[in-house]
């Protein structure tokens, strides 16, 4: 979804995805690691050709073996910015028979 490889992502900076969100990253992470509860959040992830990305995501914390981990789930939601087809689009293929 961002462009990077596996390893690529592992050793890029939250910071670099995130360049102007980091106060919203590290609430974000702090209500999952506090609440114990999935938190979930709106924003744009730079991708590594530089464009912004709307995102949907969602963290959740959990613990294994004794270590706490962070589960990040990341949706693209720029498909949800394409604005509705109207119910007239819609229906035009429809046909009531009487």
């Amino acid at each position: 979804m961002l462009g990077y490889t596996h390893a690529e992502l592992l050793a890029t900076p939250i910071s670099r995805i995130h360049p102007a969100e980091m106060p919203q990253i590290r609430e974000l992470a702090n209500s999952a690691l506090n609440d114990g509860q999935a938190s979930t959040i709106r924003l744009t992830c730079r991708t590594k050709q530089g464009t912004f990305l709307p995102t949907e995501i969602t963290l959740l914390a959990f613990e294994n073996d004794g270590r706490r981990y962070l589960l990040s789930l990341v949706q693209d939601r720029s498909e949800h910015r394409q604005p509705a087809p109207s119910n007239a689009m819609m229906n035009t293929g429809i046909s009531r028979r009487r």
